[in-house]
């Protein structure tokens, strides 16, 4: 069975989630448009999909990166205090904003020790590189 699984099975999953276009947990993505929750502090650089339905925090979600030219972290510093109602960070102080960006999504980390953010806490890393929209108010599944 697990030579037939590798040989045909494996493969027919692999086509049909790539042609349905389920991304994979262990495949990166370059230049795709991403939305949901997102929270900084100490430590803490937070981004959760609308899609996991949680709220951003301490090792929740993926790390959050930036290149310079995105503005992303000149935005977020102009958010006053309050962000998303009903929305507190898991374990940090951070406001939590809906945003929406164009971004880069590194392949999952394979162990603990290959992770992002501090302490190798997130299993992947999200970089922004154009900021489309950041607001205090909620917008997932809008």
């Amino acid at each position: 069975m697990s030579k037939l699984f590798a040989r045909i099975i494996g493969p027919l999953i692999l086509v049909a989630s790539l042609s349905s276009g389920c991304l994979l947990p262990w495949t990166a993505s370059q230049g795709a448009t991403f939305e949901g929750l997102y929270t900084s502090s100490f430590e803490v650089s937070s981004f959760v999909p609308c899609s996991l339905n949680e709220a951003p925090g301490y090792g929740s979600g993926y790390w959050l990166a930036s290149t310079p030219d995105s503005g992303f972290f000149d935005q977020y510093g102009a958010i006053p205090p309050g962000g998303v109602k009903d929305y507190k960070p898991l374990g940090s102080p951070g406001v939590v904003v809906y945003v929406r960006f164009i971004g880069d999504l590194s392949p999952a980390s394979l162990s603990s020790f290959e992770g992002y953010g501090h302490l190798s806490l997130y299993t992947r890393q999200i970089t922004v590189t154009e900021l489309l929209e950041m607001t205090p108010e909620y917008q997932c599944g809008d």
